[in-house]
């Protein structure tokens, strides 16, 4: 009984944020900077995928994929340290400024 609770609640959080995503203008794609014109793409695909894709396989879409940064583990930790209320970087907490605390 509490799993079909569950899976009811999280289909309304999809069909929410699906509503949410639908209500979204796509945006152009021509006639502004290269840097502005890449940064729609990435918009308009994210929408598309938001939309029509397997919200479960969110992680492993080709969007969010090539926008995690992996090469740089030094800046990965730095920005997961600077969430508010991180705890990622050696048990220190991020203050409300980003700054770990010592």
């Amino acid at each position: 009984m509490q799993r079909q609770k569950l899976d009811t609640y999280h289909k309304q959080l999809m069909q929410d944020l699906r509503e949410e995503f639908k209500a979204m203008p796509e945006l152009p794609v021509s006639g502004l900077p290269a840097t502005r014109i890449c940064w729609n793409k990435y918009q308009n695909r994210l929408r598309h995928l938001m939309l029509h894709g397997n919200l479960k396989k969110f992680l492993r879409w080709d969007v969010i994929l090539s926008s995690i940064k992996l090469d740089d583990v030094q800046w990965t930790e730095w920005s997961i340290a600077h969430i508010p209320g991180s705890t990622y970087l050696m048990g220190a907490r991020a203050t409300e400024h980003g700054l770990p605390e010592a």
